[in-house]
């Protein structure tokens, strides 16, 4: 098992994150606005317009703690959740659904999402490290708060000051 430290903390290797291909090894680009019943008088969000794409995480962590995403082994992304499984799944990051798309949706799996898309299509490696971190949710967004003043990713947009 791999391990690296972020800030004060030891993270072990999840995997890496390859988003989903074709049988021609092509990444599928997904645009699932279309799908979303209200498409026609709903408002897409500043990131809604994608391309998005699929991937899932290799190993099932269903832990509370700290992540932190590596592109090319720089620190691009970091923040905590309840369940890294859910997180990372295809409910959370890991697959955007037409609603997500739109004004109420969730602007922030859409972003990721898409820059990982964008990452892996330039060639470049994506992976996805954890810490285990029990406690309640004010602790665990503190260490968040911790970790992204620290590591200042480019792709988070909270906390950084």
């Amino acid at each position: 098992m791999s391990g690296r430290r972020f800030a004060d903390w030891g993270f072990e290797l999840i995997g890496p994150i390859e988003p989903g291909c074709d049988g021609m090894g092509a990444y599928i680009e997904l645009l699932p606005q279309a799908r979303y019943r209200d498409a026609a008088i709903a408002r897409l969000h500043a990131y809604g317009d994608g391309p998005f794409c699929r991937f899932r995480i290799a190993r099932k962590r269903r832990e509370a703690g700290l992540y932190v995403l590596t592109v090319d082994d720089a620190a691009v992304y970091a923040g905590e959740c309840v369940n890294l499984d859910k997180r990372w799944g295809p409910n959370g990051y890991g697959g955007i659904s037409p609603r997500n798309c739109f004004q109420g949706g969730q602007p922030t799996n859409c972003r990721i999402n898409a820059a990982i898309l964008a990452a892996a299509k330039d060639g470049r490696t994506v992976k996805l490290w954890f810490h285990p971190l029990d406690g309640d949710t004010g602790s665990r967004r503190a260490a968040e708060t911790v970790l992204i003043r620290a590591l200042q990713p480019a792709w988070n947009k909270a906390k950084l000051f």
